[in-house]
């Protein structure tokens, strides 16, 4: 997983808070950095769910399943945030879609930030030559 959309899906998820709580309409709990759900992820302990590093191995994971079984990286996302029978069946919710057009937004702008502030710096210097010497 690219590191700038592990980092665009943590902040549509999250905003990156690792103790981030979201009820759902059908009883079911989001929890952490990625939004693990409890019915998804039952293995997990409740202190798993908040502990950043357990929760990112498990939402990077499951990630990669949906980018895998999509596809692409849009109807994974779709996938991750809708669930995949969903998504499979044409019936992807408007919020979704909107979901995944913040985390592709976010996403760009990182790898912007990264082109100009970083790669930049490290561009190797450009020569021009008429000639060169074969000495």
């Amino acid at each position: 997983i690219p590191l700038s959309l592990a980092f665009s899906l943590a902040y549509a998820e999250s905003r990156f808070v690792t103790t981030a709580i979201n009820k759902n309409t059908n009883d079911s709990i989001d929890r952490g950095l990625f939004q693990l759900n409890n019915r998804t992820f039952t293995q997990l302990s409740e202190e798993e769910f908040f502990n950043p590093y357990i929760n990112a191995k498990f939402g990077m994971s499951h990630l990669r399943f949906c980018i895998d079984s999509a596809g692409n990286e849009i109807a994974g996302l779709a996938m991750y945030n809708a669930g995949s029978s969903k998504v499979r069946k044409n019936g992807t919710p408007q919020r979704t879609l909107n979901y995944v057009s913040i985390i592709m937004n976010y996403k760009d702008g990182l790898n912007d930030l990264f082109r100009t502030q970083v790669c930049s710096l490290y561009e190797p210097e450009i020569k021009t030559y008429i000639a060169m010497s074969q000495n």
